[in-house]
């Protein structure tokens, strides 16, 4: 049942972040800037095809890493059941939160350049409680490590 859900969140969260990629580029003015990086940095310029390629190839990367996690799990007869469904259960949730990190990231860039001068919600900390989620999800795979190796003596 829970296996079930998470796959179900994983693929929400999957075409989520799809619709949410074609909809700001979509919206984008052709040169984009991201405040965090002006104030600190002489970046060149970002254009709206180059950052949509740089999260579109984020997202193939973590489903590709993702993907062969999960086939060397199934592949792997020798280790425990009971850990092969952590690290597969961790899988996928790591991947629901880095698709809820990408799409936050994306709403952010995508309400600080758009055209028009209408006041919008601030979604910023939405990046930045998804970021810790991903150290607490970091965190939780070092746990779920050391338990395998007490589990194996």
């Amino acid at each position: 049942m829970i296996t079930t859900l998470i796959k179900l969140g994983r693929l929400v969260t999957t075409l989520g972040f799809l619709v949410v990629l074609l909809y700001i580029y979509a919206f984008l003015p052709e040169i984009i800037e991201i405040p965090a990086w002006t104030n600190m940095l002489s970046l060149p310029e970002v254009t709206k095809g180059k950052l949509f390629y740089f999260f579109l190839g984020i997202f193939i990367f973590i489903s590709l890493i993702t993907f062969f996690i999960l086939r060397i799990g199934e592949g792997a007869t020798h280790i425990n059941p009971q850990f092969k469904w952590w690290i597969e259960t961790w899988a996928r949730t790591f991947s629901i939160i880095l698709n809820i990190f990408l799409m936050a990231s994306l709403v952010s860039v995508g309400i600080n350049n758009r055209e028009n001068d209408m006041a919008g919600p601030d979604y910023s900390w939405l990046v930045y409680f998804t970021a810790f989620l991903l150290v607490i999800w970091l965190i939780f795979l070092i746990i779920i490590l050391i338990r395998n190796l007490f589990w194996i003596r």
